[in-house]
């Protein structure tokens, strides 16, 4: 599941598909994160070349699962990946944090997306960026 979605991502960047981007989030990213279509169009601006490679570098997607003692009896299935991949013009680190089950229907979907190029993370292993709603690019300098 986890490198469909992250092939899906690719895809949508490699053309520019914003409407096919945000479908993959889920209502209540798009809501809480703010200037949501700005910050797809700066990942269209970000991401650079065609993909030549790309490596899960988690080990296999991590999944975490709960049900809510707030009394509201939610139950949710999260699914958080990193990838390292590679354009044929930049290096970059990508992970995303999705809900795959949610009975609250409008927390299904990728949560949150991070980004950075490869030369500006300071982690060696796999890249997690946070846990904010919405598109996130990481610079450092």
């Amino acid at each position: 599941i986890a490198n469909e979605r992250f092939e899906q991502i690719l895809d949508a960047c490699q053309k520019q598909d914003a409407t096919a981007l945000k479908e993959m989030f889920s209502e209540k990213a798009i809501s809480n994160a703010g200037n949501f279509d700005d910050s797809i169009t700066a990942l269209f601006d970000f991401f650079q070349g065609e993909v030549t490679t790309y490596e899960n570098v988690c080990g296999g997607p991590k999944v975490e699962q709960a049900n809510n003692e707030d009394g509201t009896n939610r139950k949710w299935k999260k699914m958080s990946s990193s990838y390292d991949f590679e354009t044929n013009e930049q290096k970059y680190r990508l992970a995303f944090e999705e809900y795959v089950v949610d009975t609250a229907s409008d927390n299904i979907g990728i949560y949150s997306l991070y980004i950075i190029k490869a030369e500006d993370s300071k982690t060696e292993f796999a890249y997690w960026g946070g846990h904010e709603p919405g598109i996130i690019i990481e610079k450092r300098g």
